[in-house]
Order: structure tokens, then sequence, then C-alpha cells
């Protein structure tokens, strides 16, 4: 970035329709993990965000794996509502 005051968000969008929010948890992460490590070697030190619909969040992030995959990755959500086409809460 040329200007010190300029600054970047990177989302990785996710749908989850798979027919298990499992698989769809184990996809999302393996890409948002590979994301960042592409990043770190580039030296890109924007944030990275995972953007679920709010169903998501209040399915599989909302149980007991989900919360454990979100702390141990320490994972950023951005969640949204698709119909809507509205941001409806960050997870920093």
């Amino acid at each position: 970035m040329n200007n010190a005051d300029e600054s970047a968000l990177l989302i990785e969008l996710k749908g989850f329709e798979q027919s298990s929010q499992v698989e769809a948890l184990m996809d999302a992460l393996g890409k948002y993990n590979v994301y960042r490590s592409a990043m770190k070697y580039n030296d890109i030190i924007e944030p990275l965000y995972l953007a679920i619909p709010e169903t998501a969040y209040l399915g599989i992030m909302s149980e007991t794996l989900g919360r454990e995959v979100l702390r141990e990755y320490e994972v950023k959500l951005l969640v949204f509502d698709p119909e809507k086409r509205e941001i409806v809460r960050w997870i920093p």
C-alpha cells in the first residue's frame, strides 16, 4: 500500500450450502488457513475474515465443534444475511 492511512480487508466468502455443515466447515477452514499461510509467506499483514451466512453462524459455528475451531484457529468471522445482503456481525 502506498498510503500509510490506507488499509485492506481480505475476506473468504463461504455459503455453507453442502448437505453437511461439518463438511462445509472443513472446506472453509482449509481454504481459510491456506489463504492465511499464503498471506504470511508474502508478508501481507491485513486481517483475513471468513464470511459466513447467519444460518451457519447460528448452526455449526454455535455448536461445540464450531466454537472450538474458531478458538483454536483464531478465525475472524464476518456474518452476513444473504437475503438482505447485509453484514449482521463482525467477530475479530
